[in-house]
Order: structure tokens, then sequence, then C-alpha cells
């Protein structure tokens, strides 16, 4: 049995690792792009059930509402202004100073 030398051993590693992990690559890119598109499309049928639409519009609402009572309280403190007698203040330099 001949002897084995290391820079034979490694010239061999090194090939093996610059040919598999291309392959390795490709094959796991094969492999993972089904679980992928598989998620992306339980993702939109998520988003297009009843229950995603109604979680939408429930958001849609809330933001409406929060944008209503904003106004409302710049509303009221512009009111409580005028009711004192005191300088009047613009309802959105009101709003603005809240924030």
């Amino acid at each position: 049995m001949p002897p084995i030398w290391i820079e034979d051993v490694i010239f061999f590693i090194l090939v093996t690792i610059v040919l598999l992990v291309p392959v390795i690559g490709i094959t796991a890119r094969f492999a993972v792009n089904p679980i992928v598109e598989a998620l992306i499309r339980f993702r939109e049928a998520f988003l297009e059930s009843p229950e995603g639409k109604r979680f939408a519009d429930l958001e849609a609402e809330v933001c409406g509402l929060r944008s209503t009572v904003d106004r409302l309280t710049a509303e009221v403190a512009f009111d409580r202004q005028l009711r004192s007698g005191g300088e009047p203040l613009n309802p959105d330099a009101q709003r603005v100073k809240a924030i």
C-alpha cells in the first residue's frame, strides 16, 4: 500500500467541496421552492379568507374612529376656549399642540 500524501488528500477535499457546494445549493433550491410557494399560497388564502377580510375591515374602522376622536377632542378644546372667554384657538392648532 503506497503512502498517502497529505497534499493529495487536501487537493481531493478541496475539489470535492468546490464541486459539491453548487450541486447541494441547486438541490436545496429545488427542494425548498415548493415549500416556499405553499407558504405564499397559504398566506394569500388567509388574507383573502372572510376572517382576513373582516380583520382588515376592523382595522380600517378603528383607524377611522381614531381620526374622529382626534377631531372631536380638538373641537371640544376649541369650544372650551370660546366658552371661557379666552383667546380662541384654531382647532387645527390645538390638534397640533396636543400631538
